[in-house]
């Protein structure tokens, strides 16, 4: 957790720094990246995709190594989050065309800080309320309120044992109504929440009258650093376990689904503001929403089919997924993938 509220500090100097120069100097801020030719852009995407592999192998062939896992295992978390997200920024920037250093990095830093504190308070807030709600219905039956008593006993009993708490979410999760609650919360609740917040950096850059393109562009910036900041502090709760590798792999896709949704609403809540057009700002931002969604249905979906496969429980409704929710998520990312590289051919100014 130290390293990764150091690198967030790390990538919020340079906004801060910038703009201590700008109060300095009065001069116009270069583009973040210039003109470069297609064979050097192609040579740095291959060195990063390189350079992640080789971190993931790594990581996976240390992950049980003892001392110097404790060590290597949080520099090669962090490295394994940045990258893939980093690359994403630079496929965006050279299709979509870069914005100012500053403008950039603060729209970043927004994404990084302010939605994601804008988020959690507004999920936690309204999962207290949800919580509230249920303990009311639960206390007008006894019957319910003693087989809670029950649970919450055999949970403190089981912190230590792991496969008694993985048998009792199982046991939980094994019925409908309770699947269901867990989905409208992951896949309801959040992405429409996220969505909203995401967008923050377009609505302090209003007055400037963004283009579509410039809309488009801040989205994805706002979204790379809210997917960084959730990632981040996501990996934190990793520590050693033997699934790092799909974590870090997992995260990537969430990285990649943060950008490309948060570019299509910036790109309509800009062009909204530019043509007073408010239809183009609700059809991208529900897109964005069914987008987020879907990803988080089916990655709780093949989440919670690993949970039933490492318990006792086989006869669990949710078990029978097997691997069909991994290429369903695997088919998903191939297709925001595949827009994120034609992201230019649905620009229009």
């Amino acid at each position: 957790m130290g390293l990764i509220l150091l690198t967030i500090g790390i990538l919020l100097v340079p906004f801060t720094v910038i703009k201590f120069k700008s109060v300095a100097v009065s001069a116009p801020t270069k583009s973040v990246i210039d003109q470069s030719p297609a064979n050097r852009i192609r040579t740095i995407l291959a060195v990063i995709f390189f350079l992640w592999v080789a971190l993931l192998l790594g990581g996976y062939f240390l992950i049980n190594n003892g001392q110097l896992a404790i060590l290597v295992m949080p520099v090669l978390a962090i490295m394994g989050i940045l990258l893939p997200i980093g690359a994403f920024i630079f496929i965006t920037w050279r299709k979509v065309g870069p914005l100012e250093i500053s403008r950039s990095w603060g729209v970043l830093s927004t994404g990084m800080t302010l939605s994601p504190l804008l988020g959690f308070i507004l999920e936690f807030g309204l999962l207290v309320l949800l919580f509230a709600f249920i303990m009311i219905i639960l206390m007008q039956d006894s019957s319910l309120l003693n087989d809670l008593e029950i649970t919450a006993t055999r949970l403190a009993s089981g912190q230590d044992n792991p496969q008694i708490i993985n048998h009792m979410l199982v046991s939980f999760l094994d019925r409908p109504i309770n699947r269901f609650l867990v989905y409208s919360i992951i896949a309801g609740l959040i992405p429409i929440i996220e969505e909203i917040v995401k967008q923050i950096p377009i609505w302090l850059l209003a007055w400037r009258k963004l283009s579509p393109r410039a809309g488009l562009l801040i989205g994805a910036l706002g979204g790379a650093g809210f997917a960084l900041t959730e990632s981040l502090m996501t990996v934190s709760a990793l520590g050693g376990t033997e699934q790092w590798l799909y974590q870090i792999l997992g995260r990537a896709g969430a990285g990649l689904m943060h950008i490309i949704t948060g570019a299509i609403g910036g790109w309509g809540l800009a062009s909204a503001m530019q043509g007073k057009s408010y239809l183009k700002a609700v059809l991208a931002y529900l897109v964005s929403v069914i987008i987020h969604s879907l990803w988080n249905a089916i990655a709780t979906w093949d989440s919670l089919t690993q949970l039933a496969g490492s318990s006792s429980l086989s006869s669990s409704a949710f078990q029978q997924g097997g691997l069909f929710p991994l290429i369903t998520l695997g088919g998903l990312f191939l297709i925001m993938f595949l827009f994120l590289l034609n992201i230019q051919k649905v620009i229009k100014d």
